[in-house]
């Protein structure tokens, strides 16, 4: 593959920043006033930080690794030592408006070092620090820290080490624990029937029963796509889920 480089728009950064402080001199009453002045030159200050910090970032992403270069050092991270993924996606709206699910990546390697790429939002800082073409930027950072992260889990499942993935835990003698507010639930890998995803939650079906386990959120879960993967290879299948009055069920 060629290599991806994404960038922070200088422009939208800039226009977002003089917006910012635009709004603040409307709000400012009596700009005359010492205390007011003082106000707006910290106000200015901090936007120029601002522009400077956000415009000089870049994420590149290759076959063997991503990196994030910003006017202050350069981070990467090898796939191949990565340890630790966390997703989440959060569905916002304005005015009962949907405006799209917008996700955050954690990583972090064998080595205790970590990047997060945010995928924008209402919030601010999110929305001048991210960068072009962030949906496709993390799209890839999935796909290609996928194969590596299930390698690694395989094979320490296959070691018969106890895997442990947040509220979850996997072995080959212990089967699956879910750790509740108040309890654990331990399910034989025998019993387990299915495994679906909706709406930010995984769900768990046992043999014999109808209904799913309460679910559990995708983002407490390290690692969670590569962990689905798992369970597939070890003969749990994927269960296509649908809304339901009660909650989300398996689709007919």
């Amino acid at each position: 593959m060629a290599d991806g480089v994404y960038r922070v728009s200088v422009e939208r950064t800039v226009g977002m920043a003089l917006a910012a402080l635009l709004l603040a001199l409307v709000l400012l009453p009596e700009r005359s006033e010492p205390a007011v002045l003082r106000i707006i030159v910290g106000l200015v200050l901090a936007a120029t930080f601002w522009v400077f910090w956000a415009t000089g970032l870049e994420y590149r992403i290759t076959a063997s690794d991503i990196t994030r270069r910003s006017r202050f050092g350069t981070r990467s991270i090898l796939w191949e030592q990565l340890s630790e993924l966390r997703y989440r996606g959060e569905k916002r709206s304005y005015s009962l408006i949907p405006l799209g699910t917008f996700v955050t990546l954690w990583l972090r390697d064998v080595g205790g070092q970590k990047l997060t790429i945010s995928g924008g939002g209402n919030v601010f800082g999110y929305l001048v620090a991210c960068p072009t073409g962030v949906k496709e930027l993390q799209d890839e950072v999935l796909r290609l820290s996928h194969e590596p992260l299930l390698r690694h889990l395989k094979s320490r499942f296959d070691a018969g080490e106890d895997l442990k993935l947040g509220p979850v835990s996997l072995s080959k003698a212990s089967g699956l624990r879910l750790k509740r507010l108040r309890r654990t639930d331990q399910v034989p890998l025998a019993e387990l029937a299915g495994v679906g995803v909706h709406e930010g939650y995984v769900y768990l079906y046992r043999k014999n029963t109808t209904k799913s386990d309460t679910g559990i959120p995708v983002n407490s879960v390290p690692n969670c796509f590569a962990f689905l993967s798992l369970l597939e290879s070890i003969g749990v299948p994927p269960v296509a889920m649908q809304a339901g009055f009660l909650g989300p069920r398996a689709a007919g």
